[in-house]
């Protein structure tokens, strides 16, 4: 799911359109239900049934933003990827966004680009930090989090981990089988 999305305000589609979209099937009346079974499953993972009659460009950000992630979901994904999902999102639309996450998390995988290195999610199990070493610009490090204190859930939309950058961590899963 792209940080931002062009879209021509005028073309008329409505929400379940949009999350339709995300679901390539065939043309026949079973692939069609089945279609249409998945777009409902999906708008429900999004909390955005209610949307689904109303035209995609009279959306807020926030709204637009659970009706890509539910364009996303309708295939059922192992990896969804996400870049800068709640920039200019309101508190409450943010909280809306991760409760979203947080119902896919265990069957999706959720790789969340973020310029906000000091606190995350506390949906977040792993933090790798790109690009931190002036001498290495390209390397990557696993960091540890721990349990944030005294920040309010109200500015980051719900609990968030403090992202511990003086604590590396040893990544194992990329070196598997190599001595």
């Amino acid at each position: 799911m792209p940080q931002h999305t062009g879209f021509d305000a005028a073309f008329p589609i409505r929400v379940e359109e949009v999350v339709g979209m995300g679901r390539l099937s065939g043309l026949s009346p079973v692939a069609k239900h089945q279609k249409q079974q998945e777009i409902e499953w999906a708008l429900r993972q999004a909390e955005v049934c209610d949307l689904r009659e109303r035209p995609f460009s009279a959306l807020s950000g926030g709204q637009r933003r659970r009706v890509l992630v539910a364009r996303a979901l309708v295939g059922h994904p192992k990896l969804l990827v996400l870049d800068e999902p709640t920039t200019n999102m309101d508190a409450e639309s943010e909280k809306k966004f991760y409760d979203v996450l947080a119902r896919v998390k265990g069957n999706t995988t959720v790789l969340i680009a973020t310029h906000d290195s000091d606190f995350v999610s506390a949906l977040a199990e792993t933090v790798l930090c790109v690009g931190q070493d002036i001498d290495h610009p390209h390397s990557v490090h696993r960091h540890a989090i721990e349990q944030a204190v005294n920040v309010p859930e109200d500015i980051y939309g719900g609990k968030v981990v403090r992202v511990r950058h003086d604590i590396e961590l040893p990544d194992d899963a990329c070196c598997e089988g190599k001595e």
